[in-house]
């Protein structure tokens, strides 16, 4: 259960945030397998390494499966209006930051993208940068799950999802 992780494990972020928001965070870093991850934001800079080639493939309907079969805001509805071009756009406007990888040990299956991104609809004049990250099955590619600091991304999947 995400109540009984160890405070190892967990950021100082967890502790800022509202408890609602705190437990579904320590959900999402509790896999459905039992296996738990780090807290993203606790891993030191320094053990993250930026190299594409370790990334995990992941496809569309990798995407797809993750934003409709999980509980989120988004609908098939929602989905099929997708902009596809939306998400090169951000990369190339420099939304999306520099995106880094960490393995998280030889025996799991998962690792994790990790990148500061610019929301897409900045707030005035206001360039915050928000933390977000995704769990991935490096096997097979499918997102188990994933969080975004912004308020919209600490509740479910958000867009930043497709800029991965």
């Amino acid at each position: 259960m995400a109540s009984a992780r160890r405070s190892s494990f967990v950021s100082q972020y967890v502790g800022t945030l509202p408890d609602n928001d705190r437990l579904l965070y320590l959900e999402k870093l509790v896999l459905t397998s039992g296996e738990e991850i780090p807290d993203p934001k606790s891993i030191g800079e320094a053990d993250w390494i930026v190299e594409i080639r370790e990334w995990p493939i992941i496809s569309w309907p990798d995407i797809h499966g993750y934003l409709i079969d999980m509980p989120s805001l988004y609908t098939k509805e929602k989905l099929c209006a997708y902009k596809s071009l939306d998400a090169v756009n951000y990369v190339l406007c420099g939304h999306v930051q520099e995106i880094k990888y960490h393995g998280i040990s030889p025996e799991s299956d998962f690792c994790l993208l990790r990148s500061l991104v610019l929301p897409s609809q900045r707030q005035g004049s206001s360039s915050t940068l928000y933390d977000a990250w995704v769990c991935i099955s490096k096997s097979q590619g499918f997102i188990l799950t994933a969080n975004c600091t912004c308020i919209a991304g600490r509740l479910g999947p958000d867009n930043f999802l497709q800029h991965y």
